[in-house]
């Protein structure tokens, strides 16, 4: 295994013990407390921090990086419905 990726995933597993809660909980109420799908969609929005990881420049915090992440539009269903 490359130091880089040892250094990604150091990184990504920082950054999700850091906003994990936060974004679930966010998910959650805006599913209308739909455990599963909130479970479901802040994989999701996981899974798009690990691939976007690389492209974050620095130029916002990281809080930032990952909160447009999740409250941008994206085709995930976060309605409930």
């Amino acid at each position: 295994m490359s130091i880089f990726k040892d250094e990604r995933e150091q990184k990504f597993i920082s950054v999700y013990h850091s906003y994990v809660s936060e974004i679930y909980q966010y998910v959650y109420l805006r599913t209308g407390m739909n455990k599963a799908l909130a479970e479901d969609i802040t994989q999701d929005i996981f899974v798009d921090v690990y691939r976007g990881m690389s492209g974050f420049k620095g130029l916002s915090s990281e809080r930032t990086w990952v909160c447009l992440l999740y409250t941008s539009p994206s085709p995930r269903d976060i309605s409930g419905s």
